[in-house]
């Protein structure tokens, strides 16, 4: 993992333990709360809570759709992410966390095999689905649970509470219960992609906000589909003298330039079976 090569910087004796369920990747993270005084994040760590249930509820704006919650479910995990924060990084992320609150949860430490307790952001558990999660936030999700599990998080389950409480499969991504990552090239929608690009930069974008203004920029531009936007990105990183300018004021270069490695690195196998 990228992550994984990057030295951290802040004072051991100054962290928090943060369990991300959702969106905070570890790039998300580094987007978000990164600082001259602490520039690095440590690799997050896989961790399982149990007898609970991530569901999606409410709508955000920012993410064009539900986002995750926490609820009580007995005999079920939630496969998350641990996260060491410095207390000045946990005061920056409070605010990208509106509606949530902050709750001290017990989790398995996978790596050590020890209970270990952190923080999580929690909403109310009666709190509802009003419209189904955006491909992006399943996108930003799948990055958080693959960093830390790795092929142990083959898929994310979509599920809602009713007004009873009850479970509910939701139809999201084209996908009813279950989400898989179709790969950057399959993807639905130009906030998704954006996305990816965004998270892939050698320095993270502030996501999902950065992401939902490049995509804006390239619908605006005439493209406003992610079949457009990805086979723009194919033909410019054939012909890297001939980008698509449209792309790159969008995105900028570096952003560019990893969805270009993202999307080599799918055709790859591909091209090698048809070799064969």
């Amino acid at each position: 993992m990228r992550r994984a090569l990057l030295r951290p910087m802040c004072s051991a004796s100054d962290t928090v333990l943060v369990f991300s369920y959702g969106s905070n990747s570890s790039c998300q993270l580094s987007g978000r709360v990164r600082s001259a005084a602490c520039p690095a994040l440590p690799p997050p760590r896989p961790a399982v809570l149990a007898d609970h249930a991530r569901v999606f509820v409410r709508n955000s704006e920012a993410w064009s759709g539900a986002v995750c919650n926490l609820v009580p479910r007995p005999g079920s995990h939630v496969l998350g992410a641990l996260c060491s924060l410095s207390r000045a990084q946990l005061s920056r992320l409070d605010a990208f966390e509106g509606g949530y609150q902050q709750r001290a949860v017990t989790v398995a430490a996978l790596d050590s095999g020890t209970a270990e307790t952190a923080l999580v952001y929690l909403m109310d558990p009666c709190t509802r689905l009003e419209l189904p999660p955006s491909e992006a936030y399943l996108c930003a999700i799948w990055r958080t649970l693959r960093e830390a599990h790795g092929e142990r998080a083959h898929s994310l389950a979509l599920l809602a509470q009713d007004e009873g409480g009850r479970f509910q499969s939701v139809t999201a991504g084209g996908c009813v219960g279950e989400w898989r990552h179709p790969g950057a090239a399959r993807l639905s929608t130009v906030l998704a992609v954006c996305y990816e690009a965004g998270a892939a930069r050698p320095q993270p974008w502030v996501l999902p906000r950065r992401a939902a203004q490049a995509a804006a920029a390239l619908s605006d531009s005439g493209l406003s589909s992610a079949a457009q936007l990805v086979a723009a990105v194919q033909r410019g990183a054939a012909e890297p003298g001939r980008r698509d300018p449209r792309v790159v004021d969008a995105m900028d270069l570096e952003a560019l330039q990893a969805l270009e490695n993202i999307l080599a690195l799918e055709a790859a196998p591909a091209e090698s079976d048809s070799a064969v």
